[in-house]
């Protein structure tokens, strides 16, 4: 474990790379150890003592972390002060730290594994799959297949098989009747035609004029059929509802992709700001650490008379400025790791606050091909969800007008009809007995058609705006891709410039530092120095974060995730 520190880096771990905060720390140990042995067998010489030039670059080149004066000198190293870190115990430098900061309590400092293991570290593709399989609002979106399903199943009700039945009866009256009836009705999809059938029972004393009411004493079985001619025949409501339900359900597949996209780009923005914060939090920290580390060496040269007091007054005073700045870091970072846990849950859907160890570095950038642009550009407009969706919209337009257009045929509708009383006849003239079979046509016709002219021209509109939505939309996508080709470039071309940049601060910080330390220089200087540093490394962050988070965008405009 060490406490993650910013600042120069040691030249052998990663020359010329991104700053990482933890390598300050080894630097410290390492100088600890180097300085002891290297005074006595390495003295320099009277002009390069005296030079700015020389040494000064010299130790710059070898990137060597500044230590105050009295950690450079072999007596006291020898001579075993406690109050001075002398050996590479990470944990004694952590105490000595404690020990020596004049508010070091104020700050709960974060401590970081120097190397997590990649099999413990949070990755990317693990917040997907939670996303995937527990995220709450993916599984309300799903239940959009549920409710068009439902859609569907209720507009087949229209061809649900139907029974019929009536009690009729007029026991009290001059006329006196006893009927009964019991039927069904059955509507197909092809041509709109149905069927019909019954059975009924007509008996007692019936008005001359509803004769046709009475039955022989076995009662009268009935059957018939009825197609229509002109209107209803291609389509009707019934079939235009069905039909309307059933891309409903096809289209709540590109619906429910539509919100999973959404839901992973928003997921993978908040991993990056977290890995963002994290390391935002480890500059914040190796800052401190800086001015923490030299505090203890100005105390003792305020005391041995060789600096002012007010130099020490300022150290402290930037110890304070700096612990701020770690406490609002440590905000962001917990506000970070809360908002991720909205979308990295358990098996059961429970957030999970990822453990601060579990924090990856950014990965390293990928190469941007610009010859795929095009082919990426195709392969967004073949899967992007929201065209699907559009489609669907005019496919269903177009049944509408298609039923509309009907509307406008007169109806005429054929109807064919038999029956056949059985029993014992009820009339001596025995006129029920026999099987009666009757054709009838029937037309009804508005003459104006104002409401199919009036429903033709709402949906021709609706087809034009449709019409305008998708080239729009199709516009829009191939826009989107060239615009997140770009940015990726542009992103890594600021990270390539934000790291030569983060690599001259540092030179530029550790020079201060010597300078301040052969007291050519002072305090002022050097927390410039590290101030323009730590920006220099928080810039890297931000580049990188903005190069990630365009690649979510190039995720998501490739429309990528596709519904489980």
């Amino acid at each position: 474990m060490v406490i993650a520190i910013t600042g120069c880096r040691h030249a052998e771990k990663r020359p010329h790379a991104e700053s990482q905060a933890a390598q300050e720390q080894l630097e410290i140990i390492e100088s600890q150890n180097t300085s002891v042995a290297n005074q006595g067998s390495h003295e320099p010489e009277p002009d390069e003592a005296g030079s700015s030039g020389k040494a000064i670059l010299q130790v710059a080149n070898q990137e060597l972390v500044p230590l105050p004066k009295e950690f450079d000198s072999p007596s006291k190293s020898a001579s075993g002060d406690s109050s001075l870190p002398n050996s590479s115990s990470v944990e004694d430098l952590y105490r000595y730290r404690s020990q020596n900061s004049i508010h070091s309590d104020l700050v709960e400092t974060e401590v970081l594994e120097d190397s997590v293991p990649i099999e413990d570290q949070l990755r990317l593709n693990e917040v997907v799959d939670s996303i995937y399989s527990t995220f709450p609002l993916l599984r309300g979106a799903l239940e959009e297949r549920r409710r068009a399903l439902g859609e569907q199943v209720e507009a087949s009700g229209a061809y649900d098989f139907k029974l019929k039945g009536a009690f009729e009866n007029q026991p009290v009256g001059f006329y006196r009747t006893y009927r009964q009836s019991v039927g069904f009705d059955q509507q197909f999809q092809k041509d709109g035609a149905s069927v019909f059938g019954g059975y009924r029972v007509g008996r007692g004393f019936f008005e001359p004029w509803y004769l046709e009411r009475q039955t022989n004493d076995g009662g009268e079985f009935k059957a018939g059929i009825k197609i229509p001619l002109l209107q209803d025949r291609p389509i009707d409501p019934q079939r235009a509802a069905l039909w309307r339900a059933q891309l409903e359900r096809v289209k709540a597949e590109p619906i429910v992709q539509t919100e999973l996209i959404t839901f992973v780009r928003e997921g993978s923005i908040y991993y990056w700001n977290w890995v963002a914060a994290g390391e935002k939090l480890k500059i914040a920290q190796g800052l401190l650490e800086l001015a923490v580390t030299r505090n203890q060496g100005i105390r003792q040269q305020v005391e041995a008379g060789e600096l002012d007091p007010p130099v020490l007054q300022d150290n402290e005073r930037l110890i304070l400025s700096r612990e701020a700045i770690v406490i609002e870091a440590q905000r962001k970072f917990r506000e970070a790791t809360v908002k991720l846990s909205l979308y990295y849950r358990d098996y059961t859907g429970q957030p999970i606050l990822a453990d601060n160890r579990q924090r990856p570095e950014f990965p390293p950038l990928d190469m941007i091909d610009s010859e795929r642009m095009q082919n990426d550009i195709q392969l967004a407009l073949e899967s992007n969800p929201v065209l699907k969706t559009i489609l669907l919209e005019r496919r269903q337009n177009q049944v509408d007008i298609q039923l509309a257009s009907n509307q406008l045929e007169p109806t005429l509708d054929a109807v064919v009809t038999g029956s056949q009383d059985v029993g014992y006849p009820t009339s001596p003239k025995k006129d029920k007995s026999r099987f009666e079979l009757e054709g009838a046509l029937f037309l009804d016709v508005p003459l104006q058609r104002r409401k199919a002219r009036g429903k033709l021209t709402i949906l021709a509109a609706k087809r034009a705006q449709l019409d305008a939505k998708y080239q729009m939309t199709k516009d829009k996508i191939a826009a989107d891709v060239q615009a997140v080709y770009a940015a990726l470039q542009a992103d890594s071309q600021r990270v390539s410039r934000a790291v030569e940049s983060a690599n001259l601060a540092r030179v530029l910080a550790q020079i201060e530092r010597e300078k301040f330390r052969v007291e050519e220089s002072d305090l002022l200087a050097v927390n410039i120095r590290e101030q323009q540093a730590a920006e220099a490394e928080s810039t890297i962050v931000d580049t990188k974060l903005d190069y990630f988070i365009s690649q979510a965008d190039y995720r998501a405009v490739l429309a990528q995730d596709q519904v489980p």
